[in-house]
């Protein structure tokens, strides 16, 4: 623990004015947000019962495509990061179904595609006619692919819009990812 800013800066202070017997102006604390720390509060800090860790883990949209766009298998990454999170297996299975959830978003907004698999490679890769930089870190990430469809609907194609499958009606590989989330 380190003291605030202006009580390290007021024993410099008063250090020079030591050495120097010049006149200092102390600087005050400040006004507004400021907790005070001193040696008690420090002691007290140090003497009490420790606070019970919690976990704060959640899975995001930035989460999911930062796993899946692994070169090896995402899928078993990701479901190894929900088995081995601080968390009881009640909020465990709650990770997996919102981890399905985004998955599917994800999808439908084709910015993951399912590719042949090999061993050693992934099923799955981010849509590569996104820029490099592409994240979904921010809430509202997923509305703004939506909007830019919607606003260049006259346009022909565009990476968020072309199907990476002839035909959508086969579900097998969501499938596939739904039953890999649950084993």
């Amino acid at each position: 623990a380190q003291a605030p800013e202006h009580v390290i800066e007021n024993k410099h202070l008063e250090a020079k004015r030591a050495s120097s017997g010049k006149k200092i102006v102390k600087r005050r604390p400040p006004d507004k947000n400021f907790v005070t720390w001193d040696k008690a509060t420090f002691g007290r800090l140090i003497s009490a019962k420790p606070e019970a860790l919690i976990s704060r883990f959640q899975v995001s949209h930035g989460m999911l495509l930062n796993v899946l766009s692994r070169p090896d298998d995402g899928c078993a990454a990701l479901r190894e990061i929900i088995r081995t999170c601080h968390d009881p297996i009640k909020l465990k299975e709650a990770h997996r179904g919102r981890a399905w959830q985004l998955f599917r978003s994800l999808v439908d907004r084709r910015l993951i595609e399912f590719v042949e698999s090999s061993p050693g490679r992934a099923k799955l890769r981010v849509n590569i006619e996104l820029q490099e930089d592409f994240s979904l870190d921010q809430a509202l990430s997923l509305y703004l692919l939506d909007t830019i469809r919607l606003s260049t609907s006259n346009r022909r194609t565009t990476p968020w819009t072309s199907s990476p499958w002839p035909n959508r009606s086969s579900k097998t590989p969501i499938s596939s990812f739904a039953s890999s989330l649950t084993n």
